[in-house]
């Protein structure tokens, strides 16, 4: 389970996409969402040079020529996902207060609210693009079809531990326990190539 922020524009035409980057095509921005720990020593779903992090943020795109995310899981190379290492610190991170301010009017799990305060989705992302790290792999939820094109920033975001509380609080399918730790730990590489990649 996590926090998901979606947008209610239907139209392809005035979503954001995401091409470049030795991506392949173009891909139209769906959803993101968020990962976090108990506690700040973990939480990410990906470790960079075997250090976890507090969190990790997840921008998911699909495929722009296969028109939808639901058809786009069809194929291989039906989406591309975007990771952002979220570091715990002391400071709050103003990039994310419309987030965080939005996660205190939901109750249940399931509640839908919209954010009070629209953002432009490049304050999400750390001050350097350049580097990251990409590999083919699947979807970290269920039923986690082979069909990503992952791209993991070298650079971190930063969110304070009262930010994380506000994560931390929110309460899971039963109403009474909150959702802390969810996330999938870190898989076996199975044959698979990560390339660290600089753009010039």
């Amino acid at each position: 389970m996590d926090t998901q922020v979606s947008w209610n524009i239907t139209d392809i035409a005035e979503l954001p996409s995401v091409s470049g980057g030795e991506l392949g095509g173009e891909y139209t921005f769906a959803q993101f969402h968020f990962h976090w720990g108990s506690v700040s020593t973990q939480g990410s779903e990906h470790t960079i040079n075997g250090i976890a992090y507090a969190a990790e943020l997840h921008l998911v795109h699909f495929k722009t020529e296969y028109g939808s995310l639901g058809n786009a899981i069809k194929y291989d190379d039906g989406l591309a996902v975007l990771g952002i290492m979220l570091l715990g610190g002391l400071i709050d991170n103003p990039n994310l207060t419309p987030i965080i301010d939005g996660l205190a009017t939901i109750q249940n799990s399931g509640d839908e609210e919209s954010l009070a305060t629209m953002f432009p989705l490049q304050n999400l992302l750390p001050a350097n693009t350049n580097t990251f790290y990409r590999y083919s792999g699947s979807l970290t939820t269920p039923t986690c079809n082979e069909i990503v094109t992952w791209t993991v920033f070298q650079d971190v975001i930063t969110i304070s531990e009262n930010q994380l509380e506000e994560f931390r609080k929110l309460l899971g399918d039963d109403g009474e326990h909150h959702i802390v730790d969810n996330y999938r730990p870190v898989q076996p590489l199975n044959g698979r190539t990560v390339e660290k990649i600089t753009l010039s």
